[in-house]
């Protein structure tokens, strides 16, 4: 089976789905990130030819990164984007308000940053209602969370059903 029937078998399933549990388009969010870089120093000079020494200027923040985090809506509606920044806490400057800036040690989106930017970003977008965490609650706590009603309704959107009869699964076995 070659990917075009694939793509179709696939698009046919999604929106069974989407249409079987009543799913609004502007409910469904794809999110992406990017790594990028405050400094990237060429890999290129030019200077004139015989030259022994070339002067290389950076700005010395070559290993400063962050990560950009872009998503849409399935109505084609663009989510502001979130940036996260590679260090503890966030820098005491104005940014611009349509961009969400958060701060992580690591500089990438993790669990927390997740949660954080669906409920800021795509879940406000799409006027889904959805209560904070309580505050100085961490990921060390070794007692056994309850889930939120959030977490409940996912759960239910997400519960697999590919164990249909009809349903060969999306990639082939060789």
């Amino acid at each position: 089976m070659d990917y075009q029937v694939r793509v179709v078998i696939f698009s046919t399933y999604c929106r069974d789905k989407i249409t079987g549990k009543n799913i609004v388009h502007s409910h469904i969010t794809n999110m992406d990130e990017i790594p990028l870089t405050f400094d990237i120093p060429l890999t290129h000079t030019v200077e004139k030819k015989g030259t022994s020494m070339v002067a290389i200027c950076t700005t010395g923040h070559e290993k400063l990164s962050f990560t950009v985090v872009l998503g849409c809506h399935g109505n084609g509606q663009k989510l502001p984007p979130m940036v996260i920044f590679k260090r503890k806490t966030l820098p005491k400057e104005a940014f611009p308000a349509r961009v969400v800036v958060k701060a992580n040690q690591k500089g990438w989106m993790d669990e927390e940053k997740m949660k954080e930017g669906l409920r800021e970003v795509a879940f406000a977008k799409a006027s889904i209602n959805v209560e904070a965490e309580p505050v100085g609650k961490s990921d060390s706590d070794d007692e056994e969370e309850e889930l939120g009603i959030l977490d409940i309704e996912i759960a239910q959107l997400f519960n697999s059903d590919t164990e249909d009869e009809n349903f060969d699964g999306f990639v082939a076995e060789e």
